[in-house]
């Protein structure tokens, strides 16, 4: 107790310092461990899509259409009747080819749940949740009819909300956007669900914070054709046939395309994930440099300006031991402090746990020096120094 005592005030004598090396501690740890898990979430994410493929590959088309050809394509209705044609022939080549699939993944819609506020919406097919192993707490045999059996039911769309909204939005509550449309919550999402979006070689996905709600494509909207060739992707090892589905389009007038295999996509994105990192990585390791100096330094000063008062415990008969406990106890407050902000942000999991593993050599190699550095005085020596 008497040791808490003396620690309670030598923070109080250096609060300002302290502070200081505890705040750039706190942003250490959470940037570690944020780095860490998104990391480890992103190297699980494209690791599990290669193996669920196994040999297969995904392909989605480029949309090379000049943006005055676009304009002429959504306002023409003879255009129209060619889109739902195209449309049903894509469909008829994925149908009757067992070794071909399709999924939709469309990112680019949100949720105006009031002015302001607006919650990501990922438009899914049933094939982007089989492929994804998407998760959750939703109902293992009725969640396929619940979620794809009635998304044309224009009153109430069913929805399944990411794991940071399955609080607010709790399973079986009805909200509404501020167009007054409906929505039905059915589940939420694992913690930390996740995918990669082929088609955006810097876009990286988290679930937690967005919605998921069901495909249905209006077919007397040219623009939901447009949004189809945007949010495709295909499941297969033989292009050929999307390759004859390109052809068509361009016979018809329609969209100008071409085709990306998943393979290139997938090494953009992990080069793009790779500067990010270490773009992270280099803010950390400034931040780590700082927290050493700045941790060391003030314990050089604390010793130096109590030195006083330490060759009076020692002759009092206080031991080495319960001054470097005192150094050590400083420093250990501010890791738990750090730690805590940690735990509250993303909770206590392996990432919380690997990150304690950092703090704690980190700690160690910070108190090296102070601690040899304590142990080598001498009474005789702290006295001298004391009065210099």
């Amino acid at each position: 107790m008497k040791v808490l005592r003396f620690v309670g005030e030598d923070i109080g004598k250096m609060k300002y310092r302290y502070g200081i090396i505890t705040l750039q501690i706190i942003v250490g740890l959470v940037l570690f461990c944020y780095i860490y898990q998104v990391s480890d979430s992103f190297a699980k994410t494209t690791g599990m899509v290669q193996n669920r493929l196994n040999n297969e590959e995904i392909y989605m088309f480029r949309d090379n259409t000049s943006d005055k050809k676009i304009d002429k394509l959504l306002n023409d209705d003879k255009k129209l009747k060619d889109m739902k044609k195209w449309y049903a022939e894509v469909q008829k080549t994925v149908a009757e080819d067992s070794n071909l699939q399709s999924y939709i993944a469309d990112t680019d819609s949100d949720i105006n749940i009031k002015r302001d506020e607006y919650i990501n919406n990922v438009v899914v097919s049933e094939n982007f949740m089989d492929i994804y192993q998407i998760e959750g707490d939703f109902s293992k045999t009725k969640w396929k009819e619940e979620f794809f059996g009635k998304s044309g039911n224009a009153e109430e769309i069913p929805v399944i909300v990411g794991y940071n909204l399955s609080n607010k939005y709790t399973k079986g509550k009805v909200f509404m956007d501020t167009s007054r449309q409906k929505y039905k919550v059915i589940g939420s999402l694992k913690k930390g669900s996740v995918f990669v979006e082929p088609s955006h070689s810097k876009k990286y996905t988290s679930l937690d914070n967005c919605i998921l709600s069901p495909y249905h494509l209006i077919e007397d909207d040219s623009m939901e054709y447009w949004s189809y060739v945007q949010s495709v992707y295909f499941v297969t090892n033989h292009p050929e046939k999307i390759q004859k589905c390109i052809v068509d389009s361009k016979k018809m007038g329609l969209y100008d395309l071409s085709l990306l295999d998943f393979s290139y996509q997938l090494q953009c994105i992990k080069e793009d994930a790779q500067d990010t990192f270490a773009v992270y990585g280099m803010f950390l390791l400034v931040t780590v440099a700082f927290c050493i100096v700045g941790i060391i330094g003030n314990m050089i000063q604390f010793i130096n300006d109590n030195k006083k008062e330490f060759a009076i415990h020692l002759i009092v008969g206080a031991n080495i031991k319960e001054i470097v406990g005192r150094v050590i106890l400083l420093t250990t407050i501010q890791i738990l402090i750090g730690l805590a902000v940690v735990a509250v942000i993303f909770g206590v999991n392996k990432y919380f746990c690997v990150t304690a593993i950092f703090a704690s050599m980190f700690m160690i190699a910070t108190m090296v020096y102070p601690i040899l550095f304590l142990k080598r005085q001498s009474i005789r020596t702290i006295l001298r120094r004391s009065y210099e």
